[in-house]
């Protein structure tokens, strides 16, 4: 709890660093010690093949490029260490949570990732009224005092808002109504159209539960909202376009090692090589990342990769379906439904604020399952 409560403000601990990496610091210095403390617990779990697949097909594949590469530069390539790192993070944050995480402890850690989450809202609230002295944006292209939370991104600030709704309605109480119109209000201050996607995936998952007829007008008002969107909406239009000229560079990119990937980090990699050349004009300049989750597996890992990715989606579909009548399992399906949408226009994958909720949510599933039913 403590782990994850602090995380959206752990950069104060580490001013020198960027937001983001203000965060990866926090989760590196926390999940050796959970991993850890996972084995005093007796708890035992059922298999996980799914989360098995992936992870063979990622280390093996890395492994091989590890000795390829070495072989050819005749040094060791550090540069795959980092992304080593973060994809190992990910896997010791599941290890330590299926180890020790109950049923019980599903609604404990969604009530304090919700009561952190209203420090989030009050401090979105500060900065729409212009008051932030603390948080910078991560881009020099957002202006002080935008409205980007504690991560420096109002696109990723919205997908987070959007990761905490279902949390919010889940609660009781007069509060959550307050709470819910708050992320509603800034999420559409945040005016980004992958948060509203996030947000629409969330509602209706929400709408289908309580009231089907609800949920058809919603579906029916995100239709004509997408289409009053893209076509009066100039901005909406061209980063669209902008981007999807951008993700066709990524296809041909793909399209050179389609069946194993081109490695994990490629991307990142290359970028540093487009901004050394100092041509601003190049169409991937700045662009860190393929800003589609899918797409950057594709690139990266290949179609095996993508394949097992795949897998590991299909299975958590699976458990989250069965679990559907569960409040806490309901709430974890919202905030991955959240997240897998908004990946297809950013890459949440990449950012632990939001990813940390993504595997919370993916290991309260598969917990609640283990335990409710163990067949």
């Amino acid at each position: 709890m403590v782990f994850l409560a602090g995380l959206p403000f752990s950069n104060f601990l580490y001013k020198g660093l960027d937001l983001w990496h203000g965060h990866a610091r926090w989760v590196e210095i926390w999940l050796p010690v959970l991993v850890g403390l996972s084995f005093f617990s007796p708890t035992q779990r059922p298999v996980n093949r799914a989360l098995g697949v992936w992870i063979a097909v990622i280390g093996g594949s890395t492994l091989w490029l590890w000795y390829s590469l070495a072989a050819q530069a005749k040094a060791y390539p550090v540069s795959l260490l980092m992304p080593l790192l973060h994809l190992i993070s990910g896997v010791c944050f599941v290890w330590a949570a299926m180890q020790t995480w109950t049923t019980a402890f599903v609604p404990k850690l969604f009530r304090w990732v919700g009561y952190v989450g209203i420090i989030s809202l009050a401090y979105g609230l500060i900065q729409v009224a212009n008051l932030d002295q603390f948080f910078k944006p991560i881009s020099t292209n957002i202006g002080r005092d935008a409205l980007v939370g504690t991560i420096g991104n109002y696109n990723h600030f919205a997908a987070y808002l959007a990761m905490l709704l279902p949390i919010y309605l889940w609660m009781t109480g007069k509060l959550k109504y307050v709470l819910i119109g708050v992320v509603l209000f800034l999420v559409f201050l945040t005016k980004s159209e992958a948060g509203y996607l996030s947000l629409g995936a969330v509602g209706l998952w929400e709408a289908w539960h309580r009231n089907r007829k609800v949920c058809v007008g919603l579906v029916i008002l995100c239709v004509l909202g997408s289409i009053l969107v893209f076509t009066h909406d100039g901005g909406t239009l061209s980063s669209l376009k902008s981007r999807m000229a951008r993700w066709g560079l990524y296809w041909q990119m793909a399209s050179l090692q389609f069946i194993t990937g081109l490695g994990i980090g490629h991307v990142f990699e290359y970028a540093k090589v487009i901004d050394q050349t100092n041509d601003s004009h190049h169409p991937l300049w700045h662009w860190r990342h393929v800003h589609n989750e899918y797409l950057q597996i594709l690139v990266e890992q290949g179609m095996i990769g993508l394949a097992a990715f795949g897998y590991l989606l299909w299975d958590i579909g699976k458990s989250a379906w069965k679990l559907r009548e569960n409040p806490e399992a309901r709430v974890c399906t919202g905030m991955l439904l959240a997240i897998l949408f908004n990946a297809l226009f950013n890459f949440p994958f990449h950012l632990w604020m939001i990813s940390s909720l993504g595997l919370m949510a993916y290991c309260g599933i598969k917990v609640i399952e283990a335990e409710t039913c163990p067949s």
